[in-house]
């Protein structure tokens, strides 16, 4: 399905992190937890709202719908692709939007209680959008998880997505987030993204 991601663990995912995801797991090997205080999600496996998705080239092309993205919240999608699989595989989809932090869910406990640590130690406070709050290398990961909390309710973050109800909206704020918290360095990546139809033409 376009704009989805496919990988073996609830936790993990791609770049540039569209919206849908398909999850699988086996009955040889358990699934990570995407429940709990806290997890740890590796740069690499990010996935979501965030990055090279949300440029708006990749908006006005890519993007999956509402329709679409509602689509993986879906028993029905769930049961069709169980049924192409074999018995030793157990599917799950999701929309992803229990990573979106959006404040309503955060008032209601439903969040995606984990932070991203960078291969260099660095943690980000949620892990679909740059910000980074220390380093687990050198700091305590619960002194960490305290500031990562933090910024799920920073004014900032709440009034860019308090608003959000499209995948649309979603990657706007999506942008707004990352251009605010990140680095200079991130902000300088982020400058020199080209274009999706450039980027996908060369």
């Amino acid at each position: 399905m376009r704009g989805g991601t496919a990988n073996n663990h609830c936790c993990s995912g791609s770049t540039p992190r569209s919206y849908g995801a398909v999850s699988t797991s086996s009955n040889f090997s358990a699934p990570i937890s995407c429940h709990g205080s806290p997890n740890w999600i590796p740069r690499a496996q990010r996935r979501g709202a965030s990055g090279l998705a949300n440029r708006q080239g990749f908006v006005e092309h890519e993007l999956l719908s509402d329709e679409q993205a509602n689509l993986f919240a879906t028993a029905a999608l769930t049961t069709r692709l169980q049924a192409m699989v074999p018995a030793t595989v157990e599917v799950s989809t999701s929309d992803n939007k229990v990573m979106q932090i959006h404040p309503d869910s955060v008032a209601s406990g439903k969040v995606f209680r984990a932070m991203a640590v960078e291969p260099d130690g660095a943690v980000r406070a949620m892990c679909i959008y740059e910000g980074v709050v220390g380093n687990i290398l050198t700091e305590e990961p619960y002194s960490l998880w305290e500031r990562a909390r933090s910024r799920w309710t920073d004014p900032f973050v709440v009034e860019a997505l308090a608003p959000v109800r499209t995948m649309r909206e979603w990657a706007e704020a999506a942008r707004r987030i990352d251009y605010h918290f990140g680095t200079d360095d991130d902000r300088a990546r982020i400058d020199r993204r080209p274009d999706f139809l450039t980027a996908f033409s060369e």
